[in-house]
């Protein structure tokens, strides 16, 4: 989703001549809200879809790496730990991805 920034004060895209704020500001923002909305909805119903295909050594897994999580392992402990537990699932992280990886297990 692209949002493109308009100064309040500006004339109004539409060409109406009047400023943004007084024409199509309120209409844009609403507009705004409901594609964020829509956006959520449609990632819920993958994350939804992708969490109910789950094997029970996946799901595990994760456990596993939450129980590390909570005993205030590092993530790079955690997913070590899990990993040699259940080498199968075991997730590859680089510097580059493991800002992400914890972040969808600190959301669980």
């Amino acid at each position: 989703m692209t949002k493109s920034i308009i100064n309040r004060n500006a004339p109004c895209p539409c060409a109406s001549g009047k400023k943004y704020k007084k024409c199509c500001m309120e209409e844009t923002e609403k507009l705004s809200i409901k594609e964020v909305f829509d956006d959520y909805m449609d990632r819920n119903a993958e994350f939804e879809k992708e969490f109910n295909e789950r094997t029970k050594t996946e799901i595990a897994y994760d456990n596993a790496i939450l129980e590390e999580l909570r005993k205030s392992s590092s993530i790079k402990m955690a997913l070590d730990i899990a990993s040699q537990e259940y080498p199968d699932e075991a997730l590859q992280y680089n510097s580059e991805n493991l800002d992400d990886i914890y972040d969808h297990y600190e959301i669980c």
